[in-house]
């Protein structure tokens, strides 16, 4: 999947569609290929959006995404979950509005 954000705080996730070779299996063997949106499976978009412009994503743990805002927040999303119960942590107080957001693992630094 792909997920982005916007500069009126929103985040959205579009899924990927696999490339298929002629004889049915995803081009490539066993690594699939990326092709384009898969039309099947709607947008979806996280709630609630921040209170400003998304100005950093990174891939925490597994499954778990973090996102931070010039509204001076950050967020932990569990992608795993569905739409109405993503949003597992809220992190605010911020007096200069984020830049950046980057996670290695556990640790997830912001700035």
């Amino acid at each position: 999947s792909v997920v982005v954000g916007g500069a009126d705080g929103s985040i959205h996730r579009r899924w990927l569609r696999e490339a298929q070779a002629a004889g049915g299996e995803a081009a490539g063997g066993a690594a699939s290929v990326a092709a384009g949106f898969d039309e099947a499976r709607e947008e979806e978009q996280f709630f609630p959006s921040h209170g400003g412009a998304v100005v950093g994503l990174a891939a925490a743990a597994a499954g778990l995404l973090v996102s931070g805002a010039r509204d001076g927040t950050l967020r932990v999303w569990d992608l795993r979950r569905g739409a109405e119960e993503r949003c597992l942590y809220g992190l605010g107080g911020y007096k200069v509005w984020l830049g950046s957001v980057c996670s290695h693992g556990a640790p997830v630094l912001s700035g």
